[in-house]
């Protein structure tokens, strides 16, 4: 199967003329002529031997073509004409391969259409006819059928002496025509050159019989050692010293990298990018790449987690007589440093031998291969969350949060605010959940320890407001008997004032129990003291539930 191509036999004819005749004849791919084209620029002209475009009244080009769409071929009486200059174009396949037109310039003047649609094709090469007579009749029909599918009639005929192909922007496409006639072994066409620089001659010398998809390496052992392209190679002595030529991508052979562990997709994980040839064939390029593979998550320590991942990279076809390899960059580590929140900490790369079901599974023709075990790179990254961001976004907002329920077991009993500043502390924690949520990545395995101070900081506040709510309730409330005397005697007793730093009451004073001989007992007076006992009472349990909320929040901080 490896050289079947190499004896693939296709039914060409090359441009002849006569009185309504066609010469076909069998002939090897090999021996006709061949063009890649890509985007939309008629860079080849080929002139009609003028014995073939003045004996008789017609001139007929077959060719075959592979491309996925807008297909262009351009009859001319001049080569390299400009936009405006007097041309016949035309196009297979436009419109994304739905329809086929004539045209009277490039790009524009369309005189005859016809719905063709799948008239190409991107895997095979379809065979085409073009016959132009003297008297300006054009006819385009498929090869095997004489029957026109377009044509057009030109009321003012030109003088065709040169054609060209191309297809359209970002498509390329393969032309095989001009094949040796059966008598004479000559083609009837022949290349036109314009005036070079000498980088287009060096580009036209290396990549006019170039095949972009055969891997161009250089094989010892038959293992692949390096990436050098032997059909790449060149004498700087011939081409003005010139040592390296840009190519775009798609012009040469490049490498099918496929993330074999990708989370979705991992085909074509190298997007487009130029490519830099050297004389002696070494090819280098630096496509990016953006991965996105599955990791073992350990977000306990976040946000100062710390995770271990895989790469696993291979070749998506020919894995038998690729390898992968890595080469240390000393650059990468530098970049990564001050355009991401992650550290590398340590990367490592192996090469592991693994098996393919895709090959294993496939036909007859991959049978030599199903056993050999095939090179995959695995890289092993260890990656540290850089933190300082979050200590100024999560940690500051906490501690304020503590903060304010703190301040709040210390206002007094009777003040309102105290509410405020514990309803306030519930929003701020409540908001900082949402965000945790929004931000790490679900399902988690473990639950942050940050996550989860936060969730029981939330449920000390609510208990902290039910207490504010009952302390404030007990102040508020007019009471008519008094504390029983033994609670009353401890709460006053100095050691509790100065261990719960209670305030000063009206029974501290110096007259307190001495009687002035014109007082009168009143009883706004015995209430007040009644009042001030409960008031005392409470200040007392927000005292202790002040104590209370510091030794819980203590032991979640220390166990987490």
């Amino acid at each position: 199967m490896k050289f079947l191509s190499s004896f693939f036999m296709l039914m060409l004819v090359n441009i002849v003329t006569g009185q309504k005749s066609t010469v076909i004849e069998t002939t090897s791919e090999s021996d006709c002529k061949m063009e890649r084209t890509y985007g939309y620029e008629y860079k080849t002209f080929y002139q009609i031997a003028d014995s073939h475009n003045h004996n008789g009244d017609h001139i007929v080009i077959q060719f075959y073509v592979q491309s996925v769409s807008d297909a262009h071929i351009l009859l001319s009486p001049t080569s390299f004409p400009i936009d405006t200059d007097p041309v016949y174009e035309i196009v297979l396949g436009a419109g994304r391969n739905t329809f086929s037109d004539i045209r009277r310039l490039q790009k524009t003047k369309t005189k005859s259409t016809a719905i063709t649609p799948d008239i190409l094709s991107s895997t095979n090469l379809k065979g085409f006819w073009i016959r132009y007579f003297v008297k300006g009749l054009i006819e385009v029909g498929e090869v095997g059928n004489d029957v026109p599918f377009l044509f057009w009639q030109d009321t003012e005929p030109l003088t065709i002496r040169f054609f060209s192909f191309c297809t359209w922007g970002g498509i390329a496409g393969k032309w095989i025509f001009d094949c040796p006639t059966a008598n004479t072994g000559a083609t009837s066409s022949e290349a036109v050159e314009r005036e070079m620089t000498l980088v287009e001659k060096l580009r036209r010398d290396l990549l006019t019989y170039y095949d972009p998809y055969a891997r161009p390496v250089l094989q010892e052992d038959q293992r692949t050692v390096q990436w050098v392209d032997e059909k790449l190679k060149w004498d700087p002595n011939h081409y003005g010293n010139i040592s390296q030529l840009n190519l775009a991508h798609h012009e040469v052979w490049t490498p099918e990298v496929v993330l074999y562990n990708a989370a979705g997709h991992g085909a074509d994980i190298l997007n487009e990018a130029g490519l830099v040839v050297s004389m002696d064939g070494r090819m280098c390029w630096a496509p990016q790449a953006s991965l996105t593979a599955w990791c073992h998550l350990d977000l306990s320590t976040w946000p100062h987690d710390q995770h271990s991942c895989q790469l696993v990279l291979g070749f998506w076809s020919q894995q038998h007589l690729l390898d992968l390899t890595a080469t240390q960059n000393t650059t990468m580590l530098s970049e990564q440093k001050t355009r991401s929140e992650w550290e590398v900490l340590r990367l490592e790369e192996k090469t592991a031998w693994t098996g393919t079901p895709w090959i294993a599974g496939n036909s007859q023709s991959n049978e030599e291969y199903t056993d050999v075990p095939t090179s995959n790179l695995v890289i092993q990254l260890t990656l540290r969350r850089l933190a300082q961001s979050y200590i100024s976004i999560m940690i500051v907002p906490f501690i304020v949060t503590i903060t304010m329920t703190f301040l709040s077991f210390w206002l007094s009993p009777i003040d309102f605010t105290k509410l405020f500043l514990i309803c306030l502390d519930l929003v701020i924690l409540a908001m900082f959940l949402v965000t945790f949520a929004n931000t790490l990545p679900a399902p988690a395995k473990h639950t942050p320890h940050l996550l989860q101070v936060y969730s029981w900081s939330m449920v000390a506040s609510t208990i902290s407001l039910l207490s504010s709510i009952f302390v404030i309730g007990l102040t508020r409330y007019s009471h008519l008997q008094p504390l029983p005397h033994v609670l009353n005697k401890c709460l006053e007793a100095r050691p509790t004032r100065l261990l719960l730093c209670l305030p000063q009451t009206s029974s501290d004073s110096e007259n307190y129990n001495q009687l002035d001989e014109n007082h009168v007992p009143t009883t706004s007076t015995s209430s007040y003291d009644i009042q001030q006992q409960w008031v005392n009472l409470a200040t007392v349990i927000d005292r202790v539930s002040c104590i209370v909320y510091c030794l819980f929040l203590g032991s979640i901080l220390a166990a987490y």
